[in-house]
């Protein structure tokens, strides 16, 4: 008689649970929610200020509606270097800015945002983001670049060498052709597999992390400069959308038919493969033409 007590008192008690779960579910589909999002960035603004915009109306069609984020723009709730304070107090639920702005507020600021890009840090992120987006583009091509900047890093750890070619000597820049060597081989076997058609995406993990590197190494070989020539592919692919955006906001008019560059020929009806493989031969004619500066120089 006891056992069979104990069992009704159980079965009771997860009746009233599964019940109070039902009323609580019920009640949370039906109850809307708004968020506010504040931003360092104009409203509007190409580019990173757009990014919350996309973001909002993601999870507004995501939530159906029941989760509405509303993007403030720099100084239209608080000012521009006031987003961390304000979420951080509470004012707000969400914010989107630079992590150089919470430089002294936050200690891991400043590694985020010390990091050196080549260009600067978004730039250079941002080629590497607008050139991923078909299969193997950003791979092969930040292969092929970074099998040249080894080749820089190596001759700049030899003083004769350095001394004839006429370029900077940078003591034990040799160690450096072993991290690319890494880089490259990588980037090879990533492309292995994920070639046309892909298996794998890379997303943006991948993309800004090559350009992280890329950037890096030509700044500790002293080839800033060179790495504009031999990146031209990831120039002009930003510079395509600086002036499509530009263009669509001064005139009302566009210059491609889709940007990035990659989408402007696959909209001619080229395909992803071709564009790929000429984008590829682009690239290793202007890193002969980066590599052939050393002895211009």
């Amino acid at each position: 008689m006891k056992n069979f007590l104990i069992t009704g008192l159980a079965f009771s008690f997860l009746f009233s649970c599964g019940q109070a779960d039902q009323n609580t579910d019920s009640e949370i589909k039906f109850q809307n929610y708004s968020w506010s999002l504040v931003t360092t960035w104009p409203k509007n603004y190409p580019g990173l200020g757009m990014a919350p915009e996309r973001f909002s109306k993601l999870v507004n069609e995501m939530s159906q509606g029941q989760l509405k984020v509303t993007v403030y723009g720099a100084g239209e709730f608080v000012p521009a270097m006031g987003v961390f304070d304000a979420v951080s107090s509470g004012a707000v639920e969400m914010g989107h800015g630079g992590a150089y702005y919470w430089k002294g507020k936050v200690p891991a600021a400043q590694f985020f945002a010390g990091v050196p890009f080549g260009f600067t840090a978004d730039e250079i992120n941002l080629d590497r983001y607008l050139t991923d987006g078909i299969d193997g583009l950003a791979t092969g091509t930040s292969a092929i670049i970074g099998t040249s900047l080894a080749v820089f890093a190596y001759v700049s750890s030899n003083a004769v060498t350095a001394n004839y070619l006429n370029i900077m000597f940078i003591p034990n820049s040799s160690e450096l052709v072993v991290f690319m060597s890494a880089f490259v081989g990588s980037c090879v076997g990533f492309l292995w597999y994920n070639s046309y058609p892909a298996q794998i995406f890379m997303g943006d993990v991948g993309s800004l992390s090559l350009g992280a590197v890329i950037g890096y190494v030509a700044m500790a070989a002293r080839q800033e400069i060179v790495l504009i020539i031999m990146g031209g592919i990831f120039v002009a692919e930003t510079i395509s959308v600086i002036i499509q955006i530009t263009s669509i906001k001064l005139f009302n008019r566009k210059v491609f038919l889709w940007t990035p560059l990659h989408h402007h020929f696959e909209k001619k009806g080229w395909p992803e493969p071709k564009v790929v493989s000429r984008f590829w031969i682009v690239t290793f004619i202007l890193v002969l033409v980066g590599i052939a500066t050393l002895k211009i120089r």
